[in-house]
């Protein structure tokens, strides 16, 4: 198709031209049918709005800046009540200024590893500071600058609980390395990826710096926790090295990336997760049911044992109730604020994302206890598929014989279920399999059955794609 274009600008012959254009509306084909002239307009017209489309999407993705003084809010307020939108556009622009909520709190900053410097306080505290930060800081008060002056050692103090402290430890521990020996030192090896320094929103009234509070998000390789992991991720790092040396004009900072490579940091031994090829755990997700897992042994088509949300939450399973409840009151809510005109839209998404976190602690834990060589996730192409034949079974079954009974009930089951955020419960096991080294693996989930025999049907699909991958 490129070579047929580049033909198209490259010749001035009208036949040539003609022949060409055949061929591109054919997609690369001889066509022996006539050509319907209507249906190639409208083929036009389709594709020409599929390219505004694309452009306004491309436009809004483009960054404009928050409204943190709310100028823009009220020069918007005063233009809409005193003259009427010339397009349609212009409407919706102005509409989206009104009733976006405006944003309070600065841009995060975004920093590599080795841009940051560790430390700890006289009281034993890890601290952490950003190079350079006060090309970030626009302070107009000469208190405030002499201030960070002093206090440029550290002038971030972390306070975490005691899962992440380890975590902080080590990377204090490996900035401390790197500082002593930075020539033989790999910094790719340095187990921070890069840090987040932002504003996390809090409630209350009072001056921004005491109501708002700091967050540190921070990204890491979970293999370089452990020697064997450094060892692993060293030598890809090797072999991705030399393969660049390969090159036409390779570029000769890769022979300093080899000569660092060679001297691996010193980190705690731990053996790698070892599970069994054949014993895999299947995952499905339904309406009724978010989450069903079933330990399966895929050279047999035995299932071992069968997990529903109820069992995987054991105690805390009223908190999936809860969720749905405050779904509910929620979507009632941000119904009667887009008819007010109230910017503020009320979520759950705090209260999801613990029960979804509980959910994959659980099939992890049962994934060690069966000691299952992989977790098998659905693929979530067909979801909506999946979703609809869900509700049309139910709806069959509830009113069976009367289509527009079944219609009603499908209605309103719609809205009194739940609607979960799968992706986000996906992430989040594959989150935690990856920092134990358990594979992940993707299987297609079908249409029909109940979600046991789903997730066992993910499951055998999964061992024998792979069976036949290794053939």
């Amino acid at each position: 198709m490129a070579r047929l274009f580049a033909a198209y600008d490259t010749t001035d012959d009208l036949l040539t031209r003609c022949a060409i254009a055949h061929l591109i509306k054919n997609g690369c084909k001889i066509s022996e049918a006539e050509e319907d002239p209507e249906k190639f307009a409208h083929r036009i017209h389709r594709k020409q709005k599929e390219r505004e489309q694309l452009e306004a999407q491309l436009q809004a993705r483009l960054p404009k800046g928050r409204d943190l003084t709310g100028e823009d809010f009220l020069e918007t307020l005063a233009i809409a009540t005193q003259q009427l939108p010339a397009s349609v556009s212009q409407s919706r622009e102005w509409q989206a200024k009104l009733l976006t909520r405006p944003a309070s709190l600065p841009y995060p900053i975004l920093s590599d590893a080795t841009e940051l410097r560790w430390s700890k306080t006289a009281k034993g505290r890890i601290a952490v500071n950003f190079n350079d930060l006060d090309k970030f800081l626009k302070a107009t008060d000469p208190d405030l600058q002499a201030w960070f002056k002093t206090q440029k050692e550290y002038p971030f103090r972390l306070y975490c609980d005691q899962r992440q402290l380890p975590l902080f430890q080590r990377f204090l521990t490996d900035w401390q390395a790197y500082q002593a020996n930075k020539d033989d030192y790999p910094a790719g090896l340095l187990t921070l990826s890069s840090a987040l320094l932002a504003w996390r929103e809090g409630e209350g009234n009072g001056d921004p710096w005491n109501v708002n509070h700091l967050a540190l998000h921070c990204s890491f390789e979970t293999r370089l926790m452990t020697a064997e992991g450094t060892l692993a991720v060293q030598q890809e790092k090797v072999a991705k090295a030399l393969k660049n040396l390969t090159h036409a004009k390779p570029d000769p900072r890769n022979h300093s990336t080899l000569k660092r490579l060679q001297h691996l940091p010193e980190r705690p031994s731990k053996m790698p997760y070892q599970g069994h090829a054949e014993i895999l755990v299947g995952l499905s997700v339904g309406l009724a049911h978010p989450i069903t897992a079933a330990v399966v042994n895929g050279r047999t088509g035995e299932v071992l044992t069968v997990r529903t949300p109820r069992t995987l939450l054991g105690d805390r399973y009223p908190l999936l109730h809860r969720q749905r409840h405050r779904q509910q009151q929620n979507a009632l809510k941000r119904h009667k604020n887009q008819k007010r005109g109230v910017a503020y839209q009320p979520s759950e998404a705090e209260l999801g994302q613990y029960v979804d976190r509980l959910l994959a602690k659980a099939i992890i834990q049962l994934a060690q206890a069966y000691q299952t060589g992989s977790i098998v996730i659905p693929n979530l192409t067909h979801l909506r598929e999946l979703l609809n034949s869900e509700i049309t079974a139910k709806a069959e079954q509830r009113c069976p014989g009367s289509v527009e009974a079944q219609d009603r009930y499908a209605r309103d089951y719609r809205v009194s279920i739940h609607r979960w955020s799968y992706n986000r419960l996906m992430a989040a096991i594959c989150s935690n399999a990856q920092q134990l080294g358990i594979t992940i693996e993707s299987g297609f989930q079908p249409l029909q059955g109940d979600p046991q025999t789903q997730a066992k049907d993910v499951a055998i699909a999964a061992y024998h794609a792979r069976a036949i991958a290794t053939r």
